[in-house]
């Protein structure tokens, strides 16, 4: 073979390679890009979702609060009682005590529920 035909021989095997790298590296550019994408994808999904969440912890936060209102009202109920059963001399039912602690953890929790999901509401507005 003549020296011309090698030359022109390794010159196209070296644009050979040089093109298949290029590939390469335009394919991991373009691998990038997409994962990028994604991401940016998923968090726009996620950002709006804000208002769904907003809306669903108001919901949540005004039913805790009605909640906190009807066992207030409970309790005044059972203070009330309380003092009725006393000042008449009758003996309250033997399963009152166990309802009013529960009803009083019940409030407690309620509390600090509110207190969560207001915390958490003034967040969402990232």
């Amino acid at each position: 073979m003549s020296t011309k035909k090698r030359v022109f021989k390794k010159l196209a095997e070296e644009t050979k390679v040089d093109l298949s790298a290029k590939k390469v590296e335009l394919a991991l550019v373009d691998d990038f890009i997409k994962s990028a994408k994604v991401v940016t994808d998923m968090y726009g999904d996620a950002y709006n979702e804000k208002g769904n969440i907003k809306s669903i912890i108001k919901k949540i936060l005004r039913e805790l609060e009605m909640a906190n209102s009807a066992g207030q009202r409970s309790l005044n109920i059972g203070f009330n009682l309380e003092k009725a059963t006393k000042d008449i001399g009758v003996e309250l039912p033997s399963n009152y005590n166990s309802y009013k602690s529960r009803l009083i953890s019940d409030i407690k929790d309620i509390d600090k529920a509110i207190s969560i999901y207001k915390r958490i509401s003034s967040q969402v507005d990232f």
